[in-house]
């Protein structure tokens, strides 16, 4: 937290680039250090992923205009790393989490989508899917028109144009 905190109050400092650099690189190497506990350790699993999602927005994300792609990248393959273990994580997550990793989620699709990684991106999209389903009719149509969008890129516009009415469907049941 401490990191952050210092990350954004220098972020609109003029000059500060240097600054933010070091912070981010001295955030990674802590983050770092405790990712190998992230796998016997659900809550630190999630503190690292909030962790290395924000600062692949720091870094270049698909809303930052810092231009870092490739740590931007670096960090939002981290988070698909340890991410995934925390859907069958126990205790549950809650459904404030839940919500929350869907957010992650769905802004890395975006990340990958801008830069072409589409691996990335469609394992994106299969958690989307899955995050969706228990978190209602809403999440479910924005996790559909992810799919969409990487499948109109990338496989089939008739795949994409069913998952576009599927989402339009249970947008119109609310």
């Amino acid at each position: 937290r401490l990191i952050f905190d210092i990350h954004d109050e220098v972020d609109g400092l003029a000059g500060a680039t240097k600054a933010r650099e070091k912070i981010a690189a001295t955030a990674s190497e802590y983050l770092d250090k405790l990712s190998p506990d992230a796998a016997s350790d659900p809550d630190l699993a999630w503190e690292l992923v909030n962790a290395y999602f924000r600062l692949g927005k720091a870094r270049g994300g698909a809303t930052s205009s810092s231009g870092k792609t490739k740590s931007a990248l670096e960090f939002a393959n981290r988070v698909l790393k340890l991410a995934p273990p925390l859907l069958n994580a126990q205790p549950p997550l809650s459904a404030e989490r839940l919500d929350r990793l869907f957010v992650i989620y769905d802004e890395l699709t975006v990340l990958f989508h801008e830069h072409r990684q589409k691996p990335e991106e469609l394992a994106c999209v299969q958690q989307l899917l899955t995050l969706a389903t228990r978190l209602g009719d809403f999440r479910q149509a924005q996790a559909l028109n992810s799919s969409a969008r990487y499948h109109d890129a990338n496989t089939s516009v008739a795949r994409a144009v069913e998952d576009v009415e599927r989402a339009v469907a249970l947008l119109r049941r609310n």
